[in-house]
């Protein structure tokens, strides 16, 4: 009986190993690194200003505001559920930012703008995991909820600020970079640390993995899952007060094209969409790939409409890819 038990055990071991070095699983979690470094290597011989210290800190901060975003999506699909609302709250949190800077001061405008992004977050967490609404027609809703609430108090007009001290912020420079691109890198490395190795990202790893035997576990999957979403609110907050800073006006339609390109992201760079593995790190290689394809789109003078066509054939065979590791 210890034989066939021992038998056993061994083949199942034996069995991870296999699914853990799958093509399929390898090429998921590091074909779009090595794409990521030929890239590199293409566009600086190929495009002449690429390799420069201004086109190189124009890349950094031309992530910032979708790697910032997409850090905090990849927390929130590790757990199980998506935010489409993300481009909603950006705008929101922009739009409030600005409306009390204008009224008060800049610190006190930042801190309306971050808790407007949390709350937000925090209500539709409470939607999903709370009413059992399924996270994509929940922030869905939400969106459009928050986008009508957007153009009720605009009027569809842009929300503009002449504030100096705002207006100049995130492009305040330390060590060569500016403000933008150091928020992106702290805000990566946090969430990175919290998924990778706190107890915290072992429960979203084991709530979008099977929220069942996580909440058999002892795993409050509710709050976990409550948690995601007010990072990715809090995510959409930071990013558009940044955006804000950087043009001095808030658009009505601010952040609209960053909800899918955020997901694409994350599932670019070899995050499950299903949910149970991923890594930030990972992410961060896939919006810098896609900005190094918009970047080299630009350098090499090609045509822009071509673009979305790079796009999502690149998310669909990560899809493609992601839906092969699963299987296995």
């Amino acid at each position: 009986m210890t034989v066939d038990q021992d038998r056993v055990e061994l083949r199942a071991a034996h069995q991870k190993i296999l699914r853990d070095v799958s093509p399929a699983k390898v090429a998921r979690e590091y074909a779009v690194l090595l794409l990521s470094v030929l890239l590199f290597l293409y566009l600086s011989f190929a495009a002449d200003n690429f390799f420069t210290a201004v086109n190189l800190r124009n890349v950094a901060s031309q992530s910032a505001i979708l790697g910032i975003m997409a850090s905090a999506a990849t927390l929130l699909i590790v757990a199980g559920n998506f935010d489409l609302s993300v481009g909603a709250i950006f705008a929101a949190s922009g739009i409030v930012t600005v409306l009390v800077v204008e009224s008060s001061s800049m610190p006190v405008g930042v801190a309306a703008g971050l808790l407007t992004g949390m709350v937000l977050g925090l209500l539709n967490g409470v939607i999903v995991t709370r009413f059992g609404v399924n996270s994509f027609i929940a922030t869905l809703a939400s969106s459009l909820v928050i986008g009508g609430v957007i153009l009720v108090i605009t009027g569809g007009e842009n929300t503009d600020t002449t504030n100096i001290s705002f207006i100049t912020m995130s492009a305040r420079q330390f060590l060569g970079l500016d403000l933008m691109t150091w928020v992106f890198i702290v805000w990566a490395l946090l969430l990175g640390y919290v998924l990778a190795r706190s107890i915290y990202g072992r429960y979203m790893y084991a709530a979008g993995g099977s929220a069942v035997a996580a909440q058999l576990s002892g795993v409050s999957v509710t709050g976990i899952r409550t948690a995601t979403f007010v990072v990715s609110g809090l995510g959409a907050a930071i990013a558009g007060i940044l955006s804000a800073s950087q043009s001095g006006s808030v658009p009505v339609t601010a952040g609209s094209n960053l909800v899918l390109i955020s997901i694409a992201a994350v599932v670019v760079g070899g995050t499950s969409i299903w949910g149970g593995d991923g890594a930030v790190w990972r992410t961060v290689v896939g919006v810098v790939f896609l900005s190094l394809i918009d970047n080299g789109f630009n350098l090499l003078d090609l045509d822009p409409l071509y673009g979305n066509i790079v796009y999502g054939s690149i998310i669909l065979v990560a899809a493609a890819i992601d839906a092969q590791a699963r299987r296995r």
